[in-house]
């Protein structure tokens, strides 16, 4: 696994070191680095199901977390 982010115009700004299968996403969000990069302001996008609302306020970020992107999928 590992911690890939990006703007919303969809350039990569951070790409973390592999971490193994069982390592929590919010293990690898504190342990590669990434929360180094953010700065009091950054405003943080993310999915509901990605667990760093207290690492991030932490750090006078902004979380944003996505709509549900199983609503209005067709396959």
């Amino acid at each position: 696994k590992f911690l890939l982010a990006c703007t919303p115009s969809g350039k990569v700004t951070f790409v973390s070191h592999l971490f193994g299968g069982r390592t929590s996403d919010k293990q690898i969000t504190h342990r590669s680095g990434f929360l180094e990069k953010i700065r009091p302001g950054d405003v943080i996008f993310t999915d509901r199901g990605f667990p760093v609302k207290d690492l991030v306020v932490k750090i006078n970020a902004t979380l944003v977390l996505s709509a549900s992107t199983r609503r209005n999928v067709t396959a």
